[in-house]
């Protein structure tokens, strides 16, 4: 998904990339528009570990080995009885693109949710969706996401912002749902 935003009025090649590199386009991307809070996390072995698992998947290519930083958010989905509480991190470096311009790159490199609410309903929540047996510290995201955020020059000749999403979703059933399908695995995977 490329989203690009309306033309920049007034502003400079030059400021835009030092507002690329800065800390606020890092937060207001992440923060989707400052509606959440980001909170900075001290670099670790165990959260380079993390983004290194990450770019040598092959999913997100022309990543440093090195972070600029880490951020993490969290999001809170109201379900009838339950709440899930998804924790995300991601890995923030600049790099320079085919242009030779600064491109801010976010990469999802670990995440964590938990679920609160009446207990029959949490525990059939979690049944479901495999949650339950998820451990309550950051493990590999189930989504794959690598968001690359650059100025560009509209046919115009103005300046704008181009954000590149993107991401894979990997779903895995649950036995006890596969057993309350009403048809087989292949018979449902084979309708897609």
């Amino acid at each position: 998904l490329t989203f690009t935003s309306d033309p920049i009025p007034g502003a400079t090649p030059r400021e835009l990339e030092l507002f690329l590199r800065g800390d606020q386009c890092r937060r207001l991307l992440l923060s989707a528009g400052g509606t959440r809070p980001v909170e900075v996390l001290p670099e670790s072995p165990q959260l380079r570990s993390l983004w290194a698992a990450q770019t040598s998947s092959g999913f997100a290519e022309d990543l440093p080995d090195k972070v600029d930083e880490f951020l993490r958010t969290t999001t809170i989905v109201k379900f009838p009885g339950v709440n899930l509480t998804n924790t995300v991190i991601n890995g923030f470096a600049v790099v320079e693109n085919e242009k030779g311009t600064a491109e801010c790159v976010s990469l999802l490199i670990a995440e964590s949710r938990s679920t609160a609410g009446r207990k029959p309903i949490v525990w059939l929540f979690n049944r479901l969706t495999g949650d339950g047996r998820r451990p309550q510290e950051y493990s590999d995201p189930k989504a794959r996401v690598v968001t690359r955020t650059s100025v560009v020059e509209a046919q115009d000749g103005a300046l704008t912002f181009q954000i590149e999403v993107r991401f894979r979703v990997t779903v895995n059933f649950p036995r006890t749902l596969l057993r309350v399908l009403p048809a087989s695995v292949d018979t449902i995977e084979s309708r897609g």
